[in-house]
Order: C-alpha cells, then structure tokens, then sequence
C-alpha cells in the first residue's frame, strides 16, 4: 500500500489548519471554535460524529469494511494563557493566550490522520475513534468527563502524540511509567491585624507565610526518598493589604509533582500538619486545600513495543531516544488507566532555532515537518494494528 501521496498531501493541509488554529487559539474549556472547525472537518471526510461529549469534546468514528476491533486516537485542542511572543504569520492574533504546547498541531495531525484513514477505509478491519479532547492543561482536565460519557466504550487500545522541541524525525516511546503526578494546594493564614508599630498585639500572617513558605521545602530534601523525584513548588504568595499594618491574612497557592501516589500521600500528610503546627506556633490559623490532579502518564509495555516498532518502520532504526520518566503531567493517563495503550513524544525542532523553545515558552514553535511525520505514524499505528487483526482471523 502505497501511502506516500496522501500522507505528503494531507500533512500539507495540517500545516493551513495547525496555522489556522494557531491564530485562533483558544483557553481550557473555552474551545468552542476549535472544536467546531474540528466537527467540520471531520463531517467532510464523511465520519460519524459527536460534539460536546465530555464538554466541548468531538467524537468521530471510522468504521472499516472488515471486522475488527476499535482503535482510539487522541488529541488534546486546548491553548495556554501566555502572549505570544513569535514573529510570525500565524501569530495569535488573541491577546494574552497561545498554543505554546503544540496543541493545535495534534489537532491539526489527528485532523489529517482521519482524512488519510478515511481514504482506506475499505482496508481496515475495525473500527477508528478520533478523540478530540478539551481542557488538558487546566484540571480537572478534559479526558476524564469524555470518558465517562462512553468516549472510549467498545475501545481495545488508545494511543496519542505529544510534540516537544527534539529533532524532526526522532521519537521517545517510553514503557511503563512515562510522566508524573501533579496535584495543587491552597493554604491560607488567617491572624490578627493591627498597627506596624505595634505587633505583639496581632498575630502577622506574612510573617507565619514566610516562615511556612520556607520550611516546606524541605519536605522534599529531608522526608522524600532522594532516590524518588519529587517537587514542590509555592507559585504565588499574597499577604496584607498597606505597608504599615500587621498583615491580618496570608495565601499560598503552588504545586505538588512526583510519580507515585505513595509520594503525593506522604508530601500531602506533612504539607497539612506542617501549615497547621507553623500556623500555630505564630498564633494563626491555617486553612489547607489540597487537590488531586492528574494520575500518573503509565505506558502499556505491549502498545508502547509496537509504537516503538511503527516508527522504526517508518523513520529508521535509530529514531528512538531515552526518555527518563518527567514530572511533566497529562490527563491522557485517564484513558491509560481504563485501556491499555501509549503516549509518546515526536520531536518537532528543526535547524532554525525558533522550533528549539521548550514547551510553554511564550515562542515556542514547530518545525511543521513534524506534522507530516505525526501523520504518518498515527497512520502506521492504526493501518498496523487492524491490518494485524484481520490477519489473525484470515
């Protein structure tokens, strides 16, 4: 089967609609006119499909000649609050919020992938579901409300992409455990305001803050297994009202990342009764919120061995590299938890030091030949699969 053509020709249309949607980027649960320039696309291609699953998800089902089983493909559509810092055509043209994650390319890939399967549809032997996520960077995230409205029901395997700023051409397929936890905590310090002039008649929330602030890092360097990555992280600290009173009330807010929930429980535990006993030694009280996010990204070790034997077919022997397990997180792990399946990264930097900026970076970019080369593995995994099946059952 000859796929060079439709690959070259449909991975040149993922590069207007990637360049579209770059400057039309839209917020976490926010992406009404992605998801509906998605369901569009999707219509012309003649799938069956299914908006607001989940909130603003869409649903589209290829169902091919044979029997077989259902294969899902997932795409996260969602952008990110930070301005736009590129020079370029398809700068975002939305004050203040850019697809600084590659985001709009994954649509843009799976975008194209749906048109090129769509074409062979009378090859397969199964069943495609096109997955078409919101909100995977703000919790609690977009997977897991599609998945309880039956967005992976009937599905045997779940697989995705994910770009990041390493070479065109070069993938990472890790087995088993891939990214991190992330949770989020609140803490707020209520005590005593009154005169600068006067602070033994108050209770200083700054000055407890400080003190908390400092002291919680080392729940990580003296009470976590230095052997076992974890981070805290206070992101924000907010604290009075004028420069010469007493501050009356105190809040943090930050981040929790490891990669085992027996990590999350332990830094939970002593961030809790750490705020309470530092509150109480300065004549405070402390309020803890403290917020489960996203579970941990875990690769099924037969999907991640035959992800990793796609792209060698299609990219070379050499094109995967190491990836050590990251504290970086994605709700793709909920479809990993109810179906077996991968995640992977493909590698969208090229020579020209624009595509080289980590991800979030307000100039992040992409080499766009990274669009053809997603097309064509996301293309290899389902054609490999299915084909595969219909064998078995010859």
């Amino acid at each position: 089967m000859n796929l060079a053509e439709p690959i070259s020709k449909w991975g040149a249309e993922a590069t207007r609609w990637r360049r579209h949607l770059h400057m039309h980027p839209e917020r976490s649960f926010q992406e009404h006119r992605t998801a509906a320039f998605v369901q569009e696309k999707l219509a012309s291609f003649g799938l069956e499909v299914r908006s607001g699953v989940g909130g603003l998800g869409v649903v589209a089902e290829l169902v091919g000649e044979g029997e077989g089983p259902v294969l899902a493909l997932r795409a996260d559509m969602d952008a990110l609050p930070i301005p736009d810092s590129k020079e370029c055509e398809y700068r975002s043209r939305v004050e203040g919020v850019t697809h600084a994650c590659g985001h709009d390319g994954h649509t843009a890939t799976l975008l194209a992938a749906a048109a090129v399967l769509s074409e062979l549809r009378g090859a397969l032997g199964g069943s495609i579901r096109f997955l078409f996520q919101p909100a995977e960077e703000t919790p609690p995230g977009g997977a897991r409300p599609m998945v309880e409205q039956g967005a992976l029901e009937g599905v045997s395997e779940v697989f995705g992409l994910h770009y990041a700023p390493f070479p065109v051409g070069k993938v990472c397929v890790p087995t088993g455990l891939m990214m991190g936890l992330v949770d989020t905590f609140t803490i707020r310090l209520r005590g005593v305001g009154g005169h600068a002039a006067y602070p033994h008649l108050g209770a200083d929330a700054a000055h407890g803050a400080a003190q908390l602030l400092v002291a919680l890092q080392s729940i990580v360097s003296r009470q976590v297994d230095p052997l076992r990555p974890a981070v805290l992280t206070v992101g924000q600290l907010s604290a009075g009202h004028n420069h010469n009173t007493i501050a009356e009330q105190a809040e943090m807010r930050g981040t929790v990342r490891c990669l085992t929930p027996a990590i999350r429980d332990t830094i939970r535990e002593r961030l809790t009764s750490m705020s309470h006993g530092i509150a109480a030694m300065f004549q405070l009280t402390a309020e803890v919120q403290y917020e489960e996010g996203y579970p941990p990204v875990v690769n099924h070790a037969a999907s991640a061995e035959y992800v990793g034997r796609v792209c060698r077919q299609a990219l070379g022997a050499d094109c995967v590299l190491p990836m050590p397990p990251s504290l970086a997180s994605d709700d793709f792990a909920c479809f990993l938890q109810q179906r077996p399946g991968c995640y992977f990264m493909v590698g969208s930097a090229g020579a020209d030091a624009a595509t080289q900026f980590p991800l979030h970076h307000p100039r992040f970019d992409l080499d766009e030949r990274a669009l053809t080369v997603g097309t064509r593995l996301l293309v290899g995994i389902a054609l490999g699969r299915l084909a595969s099946t219909r064998k078995q059952g010859a």
